[in-house]
């Protein structure tokens, strides 16, 4: 049964135990109280708890915030600030960052002692009151983390849950669900344009946990594009204006900040004054929730205690039947590994280092999603060479390390690799899959990494982190220089690395004269380029080899970035190619052509599959091979019109084919930018605001 939210649901009613001015945002400096931010060590290297709170001698309730993978507190700065003066301290939990294997994750975990020695290290944080607020990843954690607290004593005065777009559900089975403390208050909130988290998540954690429905509700929060109104309700609603994508407006008051108040006064009030009417059915107020500051009405908000019926069909990167999923059923996904195991087994003719390694390690592991490389021969097969790696830090950044990557018994100087990770992506072992693969073949890669703080939120920002990566390059060059061969370069990036590469390009090989011989750019899903005008991007070399790719479920950057870029390199068509990835289903087993493609199992999105192994890993070895030997065959694949290797992206396990690959030398940008997290017509794109041609879509 829907229901809208009501006023009583949202106007809430003074409690001066606690807070005061419920359901405002903080505006005002004469509103802001002063907080007091503290660091607490963790018992890993490097894990610490932040807590915030008011210069107060009173006695308030404690917020676990349980963020979003990766993401600093900086990125939930107004949410943080609404919090603590609403008079409450907010400990922000220190995810672990683990392997998001089915198997490996098991307990993804936020530092229970160290978030206990965090308020251990004040006298006035008042534990029979908890809430825990939980985002995307963290939300998946919150109901494990809630049950634990109950059990220890927590929250026996008041205990609450907010979750926003949960990510997949661990560390709590359905028994333990079903049994859950039904003295627990739970909000969970889906976003209409969220392509992120599959709400069916969402759905299923409401539906399976114990809580009666009068102290649960689930909410759906609507876009508002009314006239010259724009907010998109999507997976970035709770990030500040400090994160990436971020933006904080109307919607963040009306659709989080509110709830977050209805829940305090609920799930904390000692008074009798709250009623379980709160989380319990409208049926009076069907059509009104709240108005902006200047008296425009806002799409309503969705209350109901059946999601199911209103979850949206779409292209999700966490899809609900993923092999992630703990909820799903694993079969299928168990089949693809056993069948995929006995493929390689039986193209492999002999027993060799890598069939005993690598296929026996799988016939043992229970992993369903870590589908090793099937491609034996040809481009995306597996080099013989191990790799050495090394990390150093960066002198003129000395936050940031650098990682160099070498083929193990190297002697002599070799080709080289500029990786340009994405944003939140600089962690090599996110792509351990496809660094080692690279060296197996003969090729060192240099892995500079840049800071995700400051957000990029102005040239003067993005120009600073491609300095990173520059500054990353020449350390390692400075090092190690007499290992690379530099008159053989390759760049490789994905996202914001994406859209490095051709300022990267234009300063190593333009204006330093690497790659001499041979040269050639890989991009990945690029983000908005920066630095370059067409002057510069006359000033390549006219040797270049170019590829770049995109992924038809790309909901983060709009494919026009990746066709102002193929359009803009001054290289003949018949030396670049431009490629489209296609998801592809069978059963219940699942390949998804988004954003993360590139990724390995280690990032919290990436999966392996035969869109890495025939389609990433193949043309990039045939791109390299026709750039560095002249391989016709490299050619034929990495740039060639239609041939058959280009577009196979392999089989299912029943010997169905996967859905090919499509290239072009005339790519369009067929889909709204309405789609996308990062658009072309917005006011951080330089090439928007040049006022260049502003589509090429048909």
């Amino acid at each position: 049964m829907a229901r809208i939210v009501s006023a009583l649901f949202l106007l809430l009613v003074y409690n001066n135990m606690i807070y005061s001015d419920p359901g405002t945002a903080i505006s005002g400096s004469d509103k802001l109280k002063r907080i007091i931010i503290k660091e607490v060590s963790g018992e890993l290297p490097g894990e610490k708890t932040v807590c915030f709170i008011a210069d107060t001698t009173k006695v308030v309730p404690c917020v676990i915030f349980c963020h979003a993978f990766a993401e600093d507190y900086q990125s939930y700065q107004e949410l943080i600030t609404h919090c603590v003066n609403k008079g409450t301290a907010l400990i922000y939990a220190p995810a672990r960052r683990v392997s998001f294997t089915r198997n490996k994750i098991r307990n993804y975990d936020f530092g229970m002692k160290t978030i206990s020695d965090a308020i251990r290290s004040f006298n006035l944080i008042d534990t029979s009151r908890v809430m825990i607020i939980g985002h995307g990843f963290g939300a998946g954690a919150v109901p494990s983390l809630m049950k634990g607290l109950r059990e220890k004593g927590w929250g026996n005065r008041g205990a609450a849950m907010y979750l926003m777009s949960p990510w997949y559900l661990y560390s709590i089975n359905e028994r333990e669900m079903s049994s859950y403390p039904d003295s627990v208050s739970m909000i969970v909130e889906v976003f209409q344009n969220d392509n992120y988290n599959d709400p069916m998540i969402a759905a299923d954690l409401f539906s399976k946990i114990g809580i009666p429905l009068n102290r649960k509700a689930f909410l759906m929060v609507r876009s508002d594009n009314v006239g010259t109104r724009k907010a998109v309700a999507d997976y970035t609603l709770p990030f500040g204006d400090e994160a990436f994508s971020g933006k904080c407006n109307y919607l963040d008051t009306l659709a989080v900040f509110d709830i977050i108040d209805s829940l305090f006064f609920y799930g904390f009030d000692t008074t009798g004054q709250s009623d379980s009417s709160l989380l319990k059915l409208s049926t009076t107020d069907n059509v009104f929730v709240r108005k902006t500051a200047d008296g425009d009405s806002v799409p309503p908000i969705l209350v109901t205690d059946s999601p199911f019926v209103h979850i949206p069909n779409g292209p999700y990167i966490n899809h609900w039947k993923s092999v992630r999923n703990p909820r799903t059923e694993v079969s299928h996904f168990r089949k693809f590994r056993k069948l995929r195991t006995r493929y390689k087994v039986n193209k492999v003719n002999q027993v060799s280092r890598y069939l005993v390694r690598m296929v026996a390690s799988e016939i043992g592991e229970n992993s369903t999603e870590d589908i090793s490389n099937p491609v034996d021969s040809g481009f995306g097969a597996d080099g013989s060479l191990l790799t050495k790696e090394l990390v150093f830090g960066n002198s003129s950044f000395p936050e940031q390390n650098v990682y160099v990557f070498l083929p193990e018994s190297v002697q002599t100087p070799v080709p080289m690799l500029l990786f340009l990770h994405g944003y939140n992506g600089g962690n090599p072992d996110y792509f351990s899959h496809f660094i080692p693969h690279i060296v197996s073949n003969g090729t060192a890669v240099i892995f500079p990494t840049y800071s995700a703080v400051p957000t990029v939120n102005s040239e003067n920002v993005v120009m600073e982190k491609y300095q990173m990566l520059a500054s990353g390059i020449n350390e390692a060059f400075r090092k190690y220089g007499d290992l690379f061969d530099t008159t053989r370069v390759g760049i490789f990036g994905h996202s914001f690395g994406g859209g490095a590469v051709p300022w990267i390009a234009l300063k190593y090989l333009s204006e330093r004269g690497w790659g001499q011989k041979s040269s050639f750019m890989f991009v990945s899903a690029p983000w908005y380029v920066f630095g370059m005008n067409d002057s510069t991007y006359s000033k390549l070399p006219s040797n270049l080899k170019v590829n770049i790719v995109t992924y038809c479920d790309d909901a983060f950057n709009d494919h026009q970035m990746a066709v102002s870029m193929f359009n803009h390199l001054n290289v003949p068509l018949s030396e670049k190619r431009y490629f489209t990835f296609f998801s592809d289903t069978l059963d219940s087993m699942i390949q998804p052509a988004n954003h993360f493609v590139p990724y390995g199992i280690e990032n919290i999105n990436g999966l392996q599959d035969n869109l890495d192994y025939f389609g990433i890993f193949k043309l990039y070895d045939a791109l390299q091979s026709y750039s560095f030997n002249g391989t016709t065959e490299g050619k034929a694949c990495a740039l060639g019109k239609h041939s058959r290797i280009q577009n196979w992206a392999g089989v299912w396990p029943d010997g169905t084919a996967v859905k090919p690959i499509r290239s072009t030398d005339n790519p369009k940008a067929k889909r709204s930018e309405n789609r996308y997290v990062f658009g072309w017509d917005s006011s951080l794109n330089p090439w928007y605001n040049a006022k260049l041609p502003s589509r090429e879509r048909r």
